[in-house]
């Protein structure tokens, strides 16, 4: 909860999030923490880390959410940490999640409230050519995937291919790897985070869409390209 915090705040204040955490501010710190801090209080976001992370739990605290300040909303950090409370010796992992995400449509359905599950993707992806990532990755996938109404993945360029790399392939590799359809100028991607919609049940089918963003590794945070270019 305070890393997320602590985010929160360098995203707020432009500031890298090594000096937030670090407990030495300056004047001019203090006064833009505190601001932050005020803002933050508005947004009626709550964090929840109960001691045991199961369905049950994430029920009980929907419920907790719903009766004292409304519920919005629901993030959850993340599939594979979730226990199935319901689970029996003879039950597969395959067989818990389909579970577990089957019990999370519901509670969904119960709120009327839109859930955002993050999950894990598989590393077989590492031993690939091409890095970009498709819902098939999800680890242990399938009943995730197709519980799920929208598939988001997320990828970056430069996490696995260096300026030199992507010089080097990009005219020979860019078609088969769709760097050209997403970076038709070949211009390298640096901080560039591909947000890759893969799967939207209500919004027709059709190839995956990419929509980019701008990638703060000193705030911590996604931002909006074109805003970040203006700055």
């Amino acid at each position: 909860v305070d890393t997320l915090s602590d985010k929160e705040v360098a995203s707020l204040t432009r500031r890298d999030v090594l000096d937030i955490v670090s407990g030495r501010y300056d004047d001019e710190l203090l006064t833009d923490i505190q601001n932050a801090l005020g803002v933050i209080s508005t947004r009626n976001v709550y964090y929840s880390m109960p001691r045991t992370f199961n369905l049950a739990s994430i029920h009980q605290e929907m419920e907790s959410m719903a009766a004292r300040h409304g519920l919005k909303s629901v993030v959850i950090d993340y599939l594979q940490l979730i226990e199935n409370s319901n689970n029996r010796s003879n039950t597969s992992r395959y067989q818990e999640l389909g579970e577990i995400t089957k019990t999370l449509k519901r509670y969904a359905l119960e709120y009327n409230v839109p859930i955002l599950l993050l999950c894990q993707l598989s590393r077989g992806l590492e031993n690939r050519a091409n890095k970009r990532p498709v819902k098939s990755d999800l680890y242990e996938s399938k009943r995730p995937e197709q519980d799920a109404d929208v598939i988001l993945l997320l990828h970056r360029v430069d996490r696995y291919y260096t300026k030199e790399d992507w010089e080097a392939d990009y005219r020979s590799m860019g078609e088969e790897y769709g760097w050209t359809h997403v970076y038709p100028d070949g211009a390298y991607p640096e901080g560039i985070a591909e947000i890759i919609i893969d799967k939207q049940r209500i919004g027709g089918t059709g190839n995956r869409r990419i929509v980019k963003a701008r990638w703060d590794a000193d705030r911590q945070c996604y931002q909006n390209l074109e805003y970040a270019r203006a700055r």
